[in-house]
């Protein structure tokens, strides 16, 4: 029984909840039944990550930074143009309130949208602290670049596990993303954070594995880039 509760304390000093609070926020407005509240709730947490990552670490970021880490990009292809638009907004709604009247859906979707923000928490951690990005950079820089491809190919099954419990943790998600929005997310997910420390040894180990694969993308984009530009040129942001 001490080995166990001396093993929880290091956990719990070993996460850094700043880092996963919003994370967790994000990936819990899956569970908001309201078409496009959901959508609200998630943008407004994930565009907080960057500056609570950097605030973990004692700094901030330069707006552009900021703002480039916090969003996801638009897909769009240009052989459906704009005319898709209704059509896929009209596919959102009815898919939400089919999976919001079919709880067990909305509790998967919630579980895949934890691990993926978790990911995105870790991988963010080590591009501020490893690459420092700054505010000249573009957005065609490598580290922007792999970061948001890492992203996009990463699957969270992995995680699954662990961010089930967090999901099922939560009753009333609306309420909680509010007072996490007014009161901020560390303290509002306190029961949260406890079930994350009880897995975090295991949630570490997995995370990780995004941390090696932008690793392998940001370097091969470095490498082409060199070997593209002429001798005495300079590869920008790198």
């Amino acid at each position: 029984m001490g080995n166990s509760s001396l093993n929880i304390r290091d956990e719990a000093d070993a996460l850094e909840w700043r880092v996963y609070a919003e994370a967790t926020c994000a990936g819990l407005s899956a569970l908001i039944p309201l078409p496009f509240v959901d959508l609200a709730f998630e943008a407004y947490f994930r565009r907080r990550m960057p500056a609570a990552v950097a605030s973990s670490m004692g700094s901030s970021l330069p707006h552009r930074v900021e703002r480039e880490l916090g969003r996801v990009p638009f897909q769009f292809s240009a052989t459906q143009g704009c005319l898709w638009l209704p059509i896929n907004v009209t596919r959102y709604v009815l898919r939400k309130i089919w999976r919001k009247v079919i709880y067990v859906l909305t509790v998967a979707d919630a579980v895949e949208q934890v691990g993926y923000y978790w990911h995105r928490a870790r991988l963010l951690e080590h591009v501020l602290h490893s690459h420092r990005p700054g505010a000249e950079m573009s957005t065609e820089d490598s580290t922007y670049v792999a970061f948001h491809q890492v992203l996009r190919e990463t699957e969270s099954s992995p995680l699954r596990g662990a961010a089930r419990k967090v999901v099922r943790s939560v009753r009333r998600a609306g309420s909680l993303l509010l007072k996490a929005r007014r009161q901020g997310a560390q303290s509002s997910l306190a029961k949260q954070r406890d079930l994350i420390i009880e897995d975090w040894t295991g949630v570490q180990r997995q995370l990780e594995h995004i941390v090696t694969e932008y690793e392998r993308l940001y370097g091969g984009r470095v490498q082409l880039r060199y070997e593209d530009t002429p001798v005495g040129g300079r590869v920008n942001g790198e």
